[in-house]
């Protein structure tokens, strides 16, 4: 009787997942660079609302963060869907990253702007 020969095999190979991240640094927009190889933007979180914002990006990918003063994240370029509470509001909204330029989204108590500075 033969014995089958053990092959290894390869595991599951996975795609690299992207996760953006956030400075605290409000001063980190005026310093941060877009990368256009990697199609990469700054976007500033500006908190306008004087309140604690607890912010999810929901699509394309969820990430939380919160934050009382204004923050910078670094995003690909696409399209997002969002949350924000703000004290007893939630605001539900969207933008497109289009370009390595910086990108603002303004946070009022009951309101969001977003700009392409």
């Amino acid at each position: 009787m033969e014995t089958a020969t053990v092959m290894p095999t390869a595991g599951p190979t996975f795609a690299p997942t992207w996760t953006p991240y956030g400075q605290a640094d409000p001063g980190a927009f005026e310093e941060a660079k877009s990368d256009k190889a990697d199609l990469n933007a700054p976007l500033l979180l500006d908190n306008q609302s004087g309140e604690d914002i607890h912010f999810t990006l929901l699509s394309p990918i969820y990430q939380e963060y919160e934050f009382s003063g204004s923050m910078t994240l670094i995003l690909p370029e696409g399209s997002y869907t969002f949350r924000a509470k703000i004290d007893k509001n939630t605001l539900n909204g969207s933008f497109a990253i289009t370009n390595g330029d910086k990108h603002v989204l303004t946070f009022y108590a009951n309101k969001y702007h977003f700009s392409t500075p």
